[in-house]
């Protein structure tokens, strides 16, 4: 009888061991798509910059009602000093991000616009190749400009995966909204930025509401050259399953230098501080991030 009920502790503390390591998996997939999210943000922002300035020719809106194809993209080898995002024992690693989208832009009148777009991206790290992730996404857009402002409603099916497009991916569905106006003061641009998401997801962990509050500057210094930053603050209410009640905000603060190589091609090399304080315990991180990025638009 002892070495039965032995044998159903061992059994017992084997389940519970390999549950923690899966838990453990699933946070740092997490961490890994929530890097190249962040960046992709700031890509976008650095975007909505350069549009507003002229200084890059993206197709928000075309002047006729034919619609028009792009491809815009950044390409960024950089450095991490927290590649797996911990709130201790960081490690250090360097690391190549392409981000490139597919996009149909067209209008449905004259202050009404619509954008069907795929995008990709990865992060491949030089060694620590458990820090590898991937997404895919598909999508629509539709925006609207009332005064100045561009509101904008989207849905987008987004495909996540470990490593570098490997293994089965996770599927969520976002329905988002954002409103964003560019501001000119002299030689100083201000981009105010809102975004709301809900995100639905075949995994009850991943399931949230998220917001976004940035900011993107520039000051321009000569006809090629300006400071850029892209700060900004999100929060998410996680809603189910293990993460029922948990709530992660990050605080994001960078500074920039852009060069402008052409009218489709500009080279930024900035540095990021990113920070993450989370009501679950051992969420919380501290990451600076560095390098250069090669904006392009075709």
């Amino acid at each position: 009888m002892l070495r039965i009920r032995l044998l159903w502790l061992f059994i017992a503390l084997q389940g519970l061991t390999c549950a923690a390591q899966a838990q453990g998996a699933g946070e740092q997939a997490q961490n890994n798509a929530v890097r190249l999210e962040h960046d992709e943000l700031r890509n976008d922002l650095g975007r909505a910059l350069q549009s507003a300035t002229g200084k890059e020719d993206v197709p928000v809106a075309p002047a006729s009602y034919a619609p028009s194809w792009s491809v815009v993209g950044t390409l960024a080898p950089l450095y991490t000093n927290n590649a797996f995002q911990t709130p201790g024992d960081a490690q250090s690693d360097v690391y190549f991000e392409p981000d490139v989208s597919l996009r149909l832009d067209g209008k449905l009148a004259p202050n009404t616009s619509y954008r069907f777009y795929a995008r990709s991206d990865f992060s491949a790290f030089s060694r620590l190749n458990d820090a590898d992730s991937s997404l895919a996404r598909f999508g629509l857009r539709l925006a609207q400009d009332i005064s100045d402002w561009q509101l904008a409603a989207s849905y987008e099916n987004r495909l996540t995966f470990d490593g570098i497009f490997e293994g089965q991916p996770r599927i969520a569905n976002d329905l988002q909204a954002t409103l964003a106006r560019n501001f000119a003061y002299g030689r100083l641009i201000v981009a105010p930025f809102l975004r709301a998401r809900q995100r639905f997801s075949e995994i009850p962990e991943a399931r949230r509401f998220r917001l976004d509050l940035a900011v993107a500057l520039e000051y321009e210094l000569g006809p090629k050259w300006a400071l850029v930053s892209r700060p900004f603050y999100e929060m998410n209410w996680f809603e189910a399953g293990l993460n029922e009640g948990r709530r992660d905000e990050y605080y994001s603060v960078d500074i920039g230098l852009r060069y402008q190589i052409s009218d489709r091609l500009n080279l930024t090399t900035s540095i990021v501080n990113e920070i993450r304080n989370s009501n679950a315990p051992g969420r919380d991180f501290n990451m600076i991030e560095i390098g250069p990025s090669l904006d392009f638009v075709f």
